[in-house]
């Protein structure tokens, strides 16, 4: 009985060390996973002040109809008026895109259309931030190579490892501005950039 006993002592120690380790693994994961998320977020910011300083986009505090049309008097094109939507419009999708086991990203975000107009109704800012040594870059003409128009744009909305996914949109002759007739869901692999049109997959 007493062997016993102290089998069961040193089985229930044993099994509680594993516990641990198990638990404290995990909790550094996790620590590093929500590190790597907050470097993601800072570096997506000093992009944003420097895409404002580089005059891609309007300030928040300009990005309203009668600066803009100030500016229009002035030779600025309507589609040119776009500005950074609030922090929580901003959309982060996080996964690995580069193997080396550590968090990258899609950002997506519709931009404002500081006149009041739709003309960017569909319009969607891409953009992959991608790990580098210890910090990040933020690659804005990643997916560049989808040539939106008029007629053709696209939409990304979600990750995986490897992977970006989203929607083809197509307008007929006859569509109006709102309702594109064509709809088709479509994954990018990030290893290649090949292009995948799929009528279900599981992300």
């Amino acid at each position: 009985m007493k062997v016993a006993k102290i089998f069961n002592i040193y089985t229930f120690f044993f099994v509680l060390i594993i516990a641990l380790s198990f638990i404290t693994k995990k909790n550094a994961e996790l620590y590093s996973e929500n590190e790597s998320k907050k470097k993601i977020q800072i570096k997506f910011q000093k992009w944003t002040f420097e895409a404002i300083h580089n005059k891609k986009f309007f300030a928040k505090d300009s990005c309203n109809y009668l600066y803009i049309e100030q500016k229009i008097e002035n030779g600025l094109t309507v589609i040119d008026a776009i500005g950074i939507p609030t922090y929580n419009e901003i959309k982060f999708s996080y996964s690995h895109f580069n193997n080396d086991n550590k968090i990258d990203a899609l950002i997506t975000f519709t931009p404002y259309q500081c006149d009041g107009s739709n003309a960017s109704m569909w319009k969607q800012i891409q953009l992959l931030a991608i790990s580098k040594n210890e910090n990040y870059i933020i690659d804005e003409n990643y997916f560049e190579f989808l040539q939106s128009n008029d007629l053709c744009f696209y939409l990304l909305d979600s990750s995986s490892t490897n992977y970006v996914y989203g929607k083809q949109y197509m307008f007929l002759n006859n569509d109006p501005h709102c309702c594109p007739s064509i709809s088709k869901e479509i994954r990018i692999s990030t290893r290649n950039k090949k292009l995948e049109f799929y009528k279900s997959l599981k992300r």
